[in-house]
């Protein structure tokens, strides 16, 4: 099975992500499907980030209080990059992943300068590995 990284928001811009994916952008920058994250709800932050908010049952903390969290007829659309290991690295970089935290991997920690407000109070963001629901196959499929 392969492991495919869902983008959302600004992401979503094949060129952003070739600017950002700088080891194989070729592989990285290609979308290869648009897909939904089912009963997930698409939000901007008070700084202008967006974020997604997931199902209530995976909800936590500041989440459980979100309106409408997970609703059946909810979902956050999105495309799906076929993502190189090190560029995930790097753009794990740019999101904030919070990499000492249980379940996102090794590592020392994102840098002070990448941590930013969120909806569900301030600090790093940890690292979803969630099946998404793909809609169409783009360029013959995977």
């Amino acid at each position: 099975m392969k492991h495919l990284y869902f983008a959302y928001g600004s992401n979503l811009s094949p060129t952003q992500m070739a600017m950002r994916c700088t080891v194989n952008p070729s592989r990285s920058a290609h979308p290869v499907a648009i897909a939904c994250l089912t009963r997930w709800r698409w939000l901007i932050c008070e700084v202008g980030y967006a974020n997604v908010i997931p199902p209530a049952e995976l909800c936590v903390g500041k989440q459980r209080t979100a309106a409408g969290a997970g609703k059946d007829d909810d979902g956050v659309f999105g495309v799906l990059y076929e993502m190189d290991a090190a560029d995930e690295e790097i753009l794990d970089g740019y999101e904030g992943v919070d990499t000492c935290s249980a379940g996102s991997g090794s590592g020392s920690g994102a840098p002070r300068e990448v941590l930013r407000p969120r909806e569900q109070g301030d600090g790093c963001y940890n690292k979803w590995f969630v099946r998404a629901k793909v809609v169409t196959w783009l360029d013959g499929g995977v």
